[in-house]
């Protein structure tokens, strides 16, 4: 699938350029105005999900959303290879990901972010 650039480099450009409210990170407008285009975070955390699973259709896709693997750190697709690292979403966007980006999936992110949660449950029991 050919993907344009403009529609996959998520990052936080994506959030700040959102129609969403400021609370949503972004400036309330102009830019994507369906939440469900908004960049997914690991567990609520700072930290990006390694697989979008519903980034903004673009004018090649002709309204399907895309797939795709992205750096937890920087949301931006991985190697800024749109071409390998996207792909159509399943159904018409409804029914997830064909593809795995489990191998982009940081584990000193992840043990991090889990610690943290654990931190706050732990905070909330005291």
């Amino acid at each position: 699938a050919v993907v344009s650039t403009q529609s996959v480099h998520y990052g936080r450009g994506v959030q700040v350029h959102s129609k969403m409210a400021e609370a949503g990170g972004g400036l309330g407008k102009f830019g994507s105005d369906m939440t469900v285009f908004a960049p997914t975070c690991f567990l609520g955390s700072k930290y990006y999900d390694w697989l979008q699973e519903s980034v903004h259709p673009d004018r090649l896709s002709q309204g399907t959303s895309y797939c795709c693997c992205v750096d937890m750190v920087t949301g931006i697709t991985i190697d800024n290879d749109d071409e390998n690292q996207c792909s159509m979403s399943l159904d018409g966007g409804s029914g997830g990901c064909g593809k795995s980006c489990m191998q982009y999936a940081v584990p000193a992110i992840i043990e991090k972010v889990m610690a943290e949660q654990d931190e706050m449950d732990d905070s909330l029991l005291l």
